[in-house]
């Protein structure tokens, strides 16, 4: 995971026993050997493992890989004012997907209150609003009303890979509470 705003990058936890990173290869090679184990031992059975290259192709062994980034809540005036969105321009990059027609799902997701969901109790927060931008996608209309929003991308499709540019909402001020 890379921190944007602190420029660092975080690791997680992820089942290797070994990792050749080197300016030899081109892409990131690992082992992940099985625990050994004592009933393995006695019977002398070999341990084998699985070799993986990292960063190569736009699936998981063949299935999706699910993916996403949201932007932190926006607001005009500090949250005074209810903000109106009407329009999405994705600034969507597909060049990599093995896909026919690649396809990301756009979601603006409103809230009225700060720190409240996005989905649930109807009173306090708005529905979530999705639609889906493609290689085709110009523009999306949508109708979004809240004192907050985030824009969300994301894909969970086989064989899309895509890179968010600067896409441009169409927002204008729409009254106080």
């Amino acid at each position: 995971i890379y921190n944007h705003l602190e420029q660092v990058w975080y690791f997680g936890n992820l089942g290797r026993t070994a990792w050749l990173d080197t300016p030899l290869r081109d892409v990131p090679t690992a082992l992940y050997t099985a625990p050994y184990t004592y009933e393995d031992t006695i019977a002398g059975t070999p341990n084998s493992g699985n070799l993986f290259q990292h960063e190569v192709g736009v699936n998981d062994d063949g299935a999706a890989m699910t993916c996403f980034i949201q932007s932190n809540d926006f607001d005009l005036g500090d949250g005074d004012q209810f903000i109106l969105t009407r329009r999405i321009i994705p600034d969507i990059n597909y060049n990599q997907s093995t896909a026919v027609t690649p396809t990301v799902t756009l979601a603006i997701r409103p809230r009225n209150f700060p720190g409240s969901q996005y989905q649930g109790d109807p009173s306090d927060t708005q529905n979530v609003i999705e639609t889906s931008a493609n290689i085709y996608t110009d523009q999306v209309f949508v109708r979004a009303r809240a004192r907050q929003m985030a824009l969300r991308v994301a894909s969970d499709t086989v064989g899309v890979q895509w890179q968010l540019g600067s896409p441009r909402l169409d927002i204008r001020p729409d009254g106080r509470r």
